[in-house]
């Protein structure tokens, strides 16, 4: 993405295109069938890239959002089988309501810390 101001790339990618990789002396030459394609160089921690972009490019991903549980949060986590109670009496459309991922707060909400005997020390 043109805005950001770090690449970040992973080398088992690469691999997985075709790529290779030769890396000496803190700098690392990558290529694909003979062509050296970038060179990186090691500084503070991290490799970075050496030269400019010629072609800039950007793959992005959409997460899958369950609507259920965007209405189970909405709805101050509401149990699946309350929503289908709103959804019998039209307060919400059915194609919202399907399943519930396992909500980690509910979980933690209904768990209770256990407290432990206080210690004795033997000297």
């Amino acid at each position: 993405m043109p805005t950001i101001c770090r690449n970040l790339i992973a080398y088992g990618q690469l691999e997985k295109n075709g790529c290779i990789y030769v890396g000496e002396d803190f700098i690392v030459i990558f290529f694909k069938q003979d062509n050296r394609l970038f060179t990186c160089k090691y500084q503070d921690g991290l490799y970075y890239f050496q030269g400019i972009v010629l072609k800039e490019e950007a793959y992005m991903t959409r997460a899958q959002v369950n609507p259920s549980n965007i209405r189970h949060f909405m709805l101050e986590q509401i149990s699946l089988k309350k929503m289908n109670i709103l959804v019998k009496v039209k307060y919400l459309d059915s194609k919202e309501v399907h399943m519930l991922d396992v909500c980690e707060e509910r979980v933690l909400e209904k768990s209770y810390k256990q407290t432990f005997p206080e210690a004795k020390h033997a000297s």
